[in-house]
Parts: structure tokens; C-alpha cells; sequence
């Protein structure tokens, strides 16, 4: 009897034990929790997986020395917070980093000189929803070497409980819903696709409500939140872009001359020997989108006069160069 009793109480003191220790440790925790609420984080969630987002620093610097130029055809606020600006933010952050950190990647906006009128139309709608062939032709003509389109298309708010029992607590967050794309012109494939949402969490309370009224106010956490996320989108943008070796294009074709609508601003010089490549097969995909593949190279122009966005080059080899070919930098 006396044993039993003994390995009774040793059974219960262990027991007794470890729950001492689980509380201790869950209270360290749900404290620790609700200290690290107030620090503002910043997520991206892309098919459901969220990922903590780091700024890398990129220098994008062409090793060819030519110019992209890129119509940023709209930034474009979806929401019924118009009043935020949250689109202005995004895009002077994109414009900056690609003026100071990608400098091989020129942006010209509708209003600026060199922006292709034609563009214009294209707004607030996915690339998508347009006719690629119709876009890759105005750009084409107008020395584009992509088409930038971004948008936010919402903006909530969400719940989500942490912790247990009564450590139990309810953080709020202000989610985001981002899509930014560069359609490249050779091919009117989208080099740069992302579609996610951005997660705000620790924000005031009283913030969060006033989003929920219809009655927000920026704040300097989420400016400077929006701020570090155009940044990592631009720096994958200008990454992206950079990828695709320069092409020109073949705007008209007279006498033995190739007229192009690219000149001293992206890079080209007199003298210098440019591949020409054949219009490629136009292929089309399940939706119904038609791109047209890269062509068979099919001769050789060299660049004889050169303005500021306009030159002209000698056709010096090949036969049946026309207008819509594409010229590239021999490797």
C-alpha cells in the first residue's frame, strides 16, 4: 500500500511538472507574441504561400551597352480608396529605383516625349484582355522594347488568431492585391507576371477601423511598407528585362535602306552591324492569345546615320528585309 501511494504521488508529480513547465513556456511565448505585434512586418502571399520580403540590392547595367526603353502604359488604382494614391506611391518608388539602380532600362510614361500614342488606349485592363499582336506592332514601330502595366486592384482588411487558451489573441492586418506585368516586344510574351497580395500587419487598431469605415488614413508604416515592396518589384522587373538581349525593329525599308525608330537614346552608334532576323511563325495558346516566335536570321544592315531616336542603316547582306523584322547586336 505504501508503494502504491508513493508511485501515486511520483506519477502525479511529473504530471504536475510538465504542465508547470508548458504554461511557463506558452506564457514566454504569448508575451513575446504580443510585443513583436507592434513591429510592422511585411508578407507576400502568392498561391497561398506567404514569404517574408527582402530588399536585394540590384544594379541593372546592360553588358551591351543599349538602352530598353518601356512604355509604362498605366498605374492604375481599382479600389474604391482612390483617394489614398497608394498607385502614385507604388509608381514614383518604380520610377526611382530604375532612374538611380537600372539605368540600361528607360520608362516613358503617357505625356512624356517618345511615348507611343496608340498605348494610350490600353489601361486599367489586364495585357491580356488586349490583342497582343495589335501591341506588339505599336510598339514595334515605336521603338518600345516592352509595355509595363501595374494595378491595385484591392485593398481589405482580415482577422487571424494566434496563440491558445488564454493567450489567445486576434491580430489585424490590411492586405493589398497587387498585379504589375512587362510584356516583351519581340515576342509579345509577358517576361514579368506577379499577382499577389502584400500584408500589412501591427497596425493601429484605429487604423484598421478606419479602413473598414471607408475612411482611412496613410500612415508613414504603410507608405514606407509599399515603398520597400515597389523596390523588390522593380529590382525583379529590371532583372527581367535586362534578361532579354536588345532588339530593334525594321520600321520601313527603301532602296536598300533600313529606316529604325531607335537612335542615339538607346544606345545605337554609326558604324556599327546589326543582324537581321525574319518575322517569326505566329503561334496561339489555349486562351486564344496569339506571339509570334523569333525569326531565322536573314541578313545584315550597318547603321549610316543617327539621330537622338531615329537612324538609318544599309542593307549590306540578305534579300526580302522588311518592314517588322528585328535587328539585334551580333554575339
Amino acid at each position: 500500500m505504501f508503494v502504491f501511494k508513493m508511485n501515486f504521488f511520483k506519477y502525479f508529480g511529473n504530471i504536475f511538472r510538465i504542465l508547470f513547465f508548458l504554461i511557463i513556456s506558452i506564457a514566454f511565448i504569448g508575451c513575446s507574441t504580443v510585443s513583436n505585434v507592434k513591429d510592422a512586418t511585411i508578407k507576400t502571399a502568392k498561391n497561398t504561400a506567404h514569404h517574408t520580403t527582402r530588399i536585394i540590392p540590384f544594379v541593372g547595367a546592360s553588358n551591351d551597352g543599349m538602352i530598353r526603353k518601356v512604355a509604362v502604359v498605366s498605374f492604375d488604382n481599382e479600389t474604391v480608396l482612390k483617394q489614398l494614391s497608394l498607385e502614385e506611391t507604388l509608381q514614383n518608388t518604380i520610377v526611382q529605383y530604375f532612374s538611380e539602380s537600372c539605368p540600361s532600362v528607360q520608362l516613358l510614361f503617357p505625356g512624356t516625349p517618345g511615348f507611343p500614342e496608340p498605348l494610350k488606349l490600353i489601361k486599367s485592363q489586364p495585357l491580356e484582355t488586349f490583342d497582343n499582336l495589335t501591341i506588339v506592332k505599336t510598339g514595334r514601330q515605336s521603338g518600345m522594347n516592352a509595355i509595363m502595366t501595374g494595378r491595385i486592384v484591392n485593398v481589405s482588411t482580415s482577422r487571424e488568431d494566434k496563440g491558445i487558451l488564454w493567450f489567445r489573441e486576434t491580430r489585424e492586418k490590411l492586405q493589398i492585391q497587387f498585379y504589375l506585368e512587362v510584356m516583351d516586344m519581340e515576342t509579345g510574351a509577358k517576361i514579368f507576371d506577379a499577382r499577389f497580395v502584400h500584408e500589412i500587419d501591427g497596425l493601429d487598431p484605429q487604423q484598421i477601423q478606419a479602413f473598414r469605415d471607408g475612411q482611412p488614413t496613410i500612415s508613414t508604416s504603410i507608405t514606407r511598407e509599399i515603398d520597400e515592396l515597389g523596390q523588390d518589384m522593380a529590382r525583379k522587373m529590371c532583372r527581367a528585362i535586362l534578361s532579354q538581349p536588345w532588339t530593334g525593329f525594321i520600321a520601313s525599308v527603301e532602296n536598300q535602306q533600313a529606316f529604325l525608330p531607335f537612335g542615339k537614346s538607346s544606345g545605337i552608334e554609326k558604324g556599327k552591324i546589326l543582324n537581321t532576323f525574319d518575322t517569326g511563325e505566329v503561334v496561339e495558346n489555349f486562351a486564344g492569345q496569339q506571339f509570334v516566335l523569333p525569326g531565322k536570321k536573314i541578313g545584315k544592315i550597318r547603321i549610316s546615320r543617327v539621330e537622338e531616336n531615329f537612324s538609318t542603316g544599309e542593307i549590306i547582306s540578305g534579300e526580302n528585309i522588311r518592314p517588322g523584322n528585328s535587328v539585334k547586336l551580333p554575339k
